[in-house]
């Protein structure tokens, strides 16, 4: 999913895994770590430090516009119980959730839905209801809307209903394109030496 924003969004906005979250100055244990956040226009460089980001401090940069969950057997309960309330008083505008089959148990999901959409509406979230194709808007990527693709969290474009390319998509893609030019070069080469021995026997 990392691959996906980050070549979707703009180079000012952070697209972070696992970063350590602060909410609070001065207090080092007040802190989450989402699977993934977002900050629109926040850029990649540290306030404090100038450098790459490996922590996100609330007070220097304010609340975040997207955090993703990723569920896992042993986290679905703090992220549907202490996360959600955190992410909420943050300011955070979406929380999006997604948990396919529970590998432990792979007959049940881990959460039902299994892709939940949270939008933050005076102080606190509201659910956002699928539309008729499965797919739920988003707040945060405009044009955008999450959608579940087998055992996957995707992206699609709400207008054309084209999911956005995974990066194992965009590699397949590459080296198909890579393999057409190989071919029409070959062909082409092919042309040259029949076009070069005609000329030499004529």
């Amino acid at each position: 999913m990392r691959e996906v924003l980050v070549t979707t969004l703009p180079p000012e906005d952070v697209v972070a895994v696992e970063p350590t979250v602060y909410f609070v100055r001065d207090d080092a244990q007040t802190l989450l770590i989402p699977d993934v956040l977002v900050t629109r226009g926040a850029g990649e460089a540290d306030p404090a430090t100038g450098r790459l980001r490996k922590a996100y401090r609330v007070w220097d940069d304010g609340p975040s516009d997207l955090v993703i969950e990723l569920a896992s057997p042993s986290t679905v309960n703090r992220d549907n119980v202490g996360k959600t309330e955190a992410y909420a008083a943050d300011g955070i505008c979406e929380y999006v959730q997604f948990g396919p089959l529970d590998p432990t148990d792979p007959e049940w999901p881990m959460l039902y839905p299994t892709l939940q959409v949270w939008r933050l509406v005076a102080g606190s979230y509201v659910a956002v209801e699928a539309g008729p194709g499965g797919g739920v808007p988003s707040a945060v990527l405009q044009g955008l809307e999450w959608v579940q693709a087998g055992q996957f969290l995707r992206l699609r474009d709400a207008a054309t209903g084209v999911l956005l390319p995974a990066a194992a998509e965009k590699d397949a893609a590459r080296a198909d394109t890579k393999a057409r030019r190989a071919d029409v070069a070959e062909v082409e080469l092919a042309r040259a030496l029949a076009e070069l021995a005609r000329l030499r026997e004529a």
